[in-house]
């Protein structure tokens, strides 16, 4: 989901004001025990037009007992509907209605047992918001002309606002069918393939649109309006082709004013599955309503307009991958699903447009995660039924998105960032995930711990305020890079590597890598030929952090037990089974190396003391590390090795 992101915005809004309540619309009982079934099949076959919320028709599902005895099948259905009848397996039943809750009473049907409930209802319920709110109708004068759309949008836990539905991220449904009847001046939009349009009598019409991939039950979605179809084929990295199927306003000023963007639709398909693997659906595309953004329902994304939305659209896309493709088991998890879409957004405007553009763009990210010093990725259990704290831009998308970002920058090389996302989609294909599942993948692709890495930007809060001071005596230039939390009473520190570039007066540039692993950081670099004029902290903008910087001309006091002078490392990048370390000035009393998420792999004693070791690391896997060096009079310095082993 995608709430008024525009390009160029400087800061998306925190929580989204816009959004206003159903009347009469309570929340449901998200206590309700629906976990005795598996949903395998849905069928909606149901009879809307593009004006009134008002539904009616019929719901079938199939489904399977997963418990040893069911005694109620339950669902959610809001309380505004009336249900006409329920009929279990071809029988028809009674049912218990309990605000929002549907039970329906069983003769004790055991485990493995296949259900078929088939439930006609009709109703509506009226929203008066364009999210959050389950069904919507709602009239937009453009173009030269009125168009009444009427749309649905059931996330996070909505669909009962027009379905009868199990609301459980866990229990995705195997494949689903949605028939809607409108008058035959309208179009219907939605999931999977369209198959067939039948004429009915009293100028009326039938879509019926099919998939045959498992959904999660806020994906599954229609809209009806007055719509022309705008569609075409893209080829995809594999040789095969998607179709990219578009409803859009029926006037040629719509097509005009969106085509462009609507066709970089076909690229983006294609530059995905590089990154991540081949599309996973059978069709992409896009229905226009008028809301305030996009909502990635499962291959059919309904989004309020493509002109300046190219960001949008792309973010949309991504969640075919990320959020449907696999999708959170919790919406604790969230960030699995926005914080990644986000991030891709930056992929398309890097490749698109080059870094320099993505890197500015991002900048609304960065400044929206400052805007506040507190505030978890994670969302806490107890505020999983507030919506606005679900999709709080600030910290579901922003810090999401940095989170992913600072991650590519720790692991230092493309292919195996690009490798761990392509793993993860594979591993969980049309699965839930939550974070610790994503962390495993890191871990196993890298063989380096990632506990500390999670635990200070996905559980912990705020960002790293960083205050160094430096100076230059001779070759030597002398730094103390303090570092303190924005939110220090909950995550104190945030142990993570920075760069700096080193200008010197004619404006050449130097770059260093340091790893920020105590609160207090000295760093001591050796200088040669080199009169330095200005230092710039993370000039690529890979850290979410602040940072000050001053030249300071008092003496940077820098305690004696945590410099030495330069030693040397070789081969660097490693490539063979042992790292040599030598120094000329000092005898090496021992050697610590430590992963890129601080922990230490190696850890050396040095007896008799040594000016030259070498160091087994057979056993460390390719990978950014850092190579800590203590003398015998107990200074020690830090450097940056790459290992990779062929």
């Amino acid at each position: 989901m995608n709430l008024f992101f525009k390009q160029n915005i400087l800061a998306i809004v925190v929580s989204f004001l816009f959004c206003l309540p159903v009347k009469g619309h309570e929340k449901t009982n998200k206590t309700l025990d629906m976990s005795g079934y598996d949903m395998k099949w849905f069928f909606a076959d149901l009879h809307a037009e593009n004006h009134t919320t008002y539904i009616e028709g019929t719901v079938t599902l199939h489904a399977e007992i997963t418990v040893p005895v069911l005694d109620t099948f339950a669902l959610q259905l809001h309380h505004n509907y009336t249900i006409d009848s329920i009929f279990v397996n071809g029988q028809k039943h009674s049912s218990i209605r309990r605000q929002h809750d549907l039970l329906i009473p069983l003769s004790g049907q055991t485990r493995g047992t296949l259900l078929a409930i088939k439930i006609a209802y009709h109703g509506s319920v009226e929203a008066e918001s364009d999210f959050f709110c389950g069904i919507f109708t709602k009239q937009i004068s453009k173009y030269g002309k009125d168009f009444h759309v009427t749309w649905t949008l059931s996330e996070p836990n909505n669909a009962y606002s027009w379905l009868p539905m199990k609301q459980d991220l866990t229990d995705k449904i195997d494949s689903s069918w949605m028939f809607v009847t409108t008058s035959n001046f309208n179009k219907v939009a939605s999931n999977g393939l369209l198959t067939n349009i039948v004429n009915l009598p009293n100028q009326q019409s039938r879509y019926e649109w099919k998939s045959l991939f498992p959904i999660a039950y806020y994906l599954i979605s229609f809209a009806v309006a007055d719509y022309q179809d705008y569609s075409f084929y893209t080829p995809l990295p594999d040789g095969d082709s998607v179709l990219v199927q578009n409803f859009i306003y029926n006037t040629p000023a719509c097509l005009n004013e969106n085509k462009t963007v609507i066709d970089k639709t076909g690229s983006m398909l294609s530059y995905f599955s590089t990154l991540f693997g081949q599309y996973p659906f059978e069709k992409y595309g896009h229905a226009l309503a008028p809301l305030s953004g996009g909502m990635e329902h499962q291959t059919m994304t309904t989004i309020g307009q493509f002109a300046d939305w190219e960001e949008v659209v792309a973010h949309e896309l991504a969640h075919q991958w990320f959020g449907d493709y696999v999708t959170c088991a919790s919406w604790e998890h969230i960030w699995l699903n926005e914080g990644f879409a986000s991030y891709c957004e930056y992929l398309w405007n890097e490749h698109e447009y080059g870094e320099t553009f993505a890197r500015e763009n991002f900048e609304n990210a960065r400044n929206s995660v400052f805007a506040l010093p507190d505030g978890s990725v994670h969302v806490p259990a107890e505020d999983t039924n507030d919506e606005y704290r679900i999709f709080n831009s600030r910290l579901t998308y922003n810090k999401g998105a940095c989170l992913i970002h600072l991650l590519r920058f720790m692991l230092d090389d493309d292919l195996v960032f690009f490798d761990i996302l392509q793993t993860y989609l594979q591993k969980y294909a049309f699965q839930n995930t939550v974070t610790e599942n994503f962390k495993q993948i890191i871990e196993e692709k890298t063989q380096n711990n990632y506990t500390p890495f999670f635990e200070q930007w996905f559980l912990g809060e705020g960002y790293p305020i960083f205050d160094i001071r430096w100076e230059q005596i001779g070759d030597t230039l002398r730094l103390l890079s303090v570092q303190t939390g924005s939110a220090e009473n909950v995550t104190p520190f945030f142990n993570i590597p920075f760069d700096l570039a080193l200008y010197d007066k004619d404006g050449e540039i130097q770059e260093v890598r340091v790893q920020q692993t105590a609160p207090n950081l000295p760093i001591t670099l050796v200088i040669k030929n080199a009169q330095i004029d200005s230092v710039i902290f993370d000039p690529k903008h890979w850290v979410p952090a602040k940072a000050v910087v001053t030249r300071t001309t008092v003496p940077v006091i820098i305690p004696e037990h945590e410099t030495i002078p330069n030693f040397s490392l070789f081969p660097n990048p490693a490539t063979r089974e042992f790292l040599n370390i030598k120094n000329e000035n000092i005898e090496i009393k021992s050697v610590e190396i430590y992963d890129g998420s601080g922990k230490k792999q190696v850890e050396t004693l040095c007896s008799p003391v040594s000016m030259h070791l070498a160091i087994d690391i057979s056993q460390l896997q390719n990978g950014v590390y850092f190579v800590r060096v203590i003398s015998t009079n107990g200074k020690s310095r830090t450097k940056k090795l790459v290992i990779a082993h062929s």
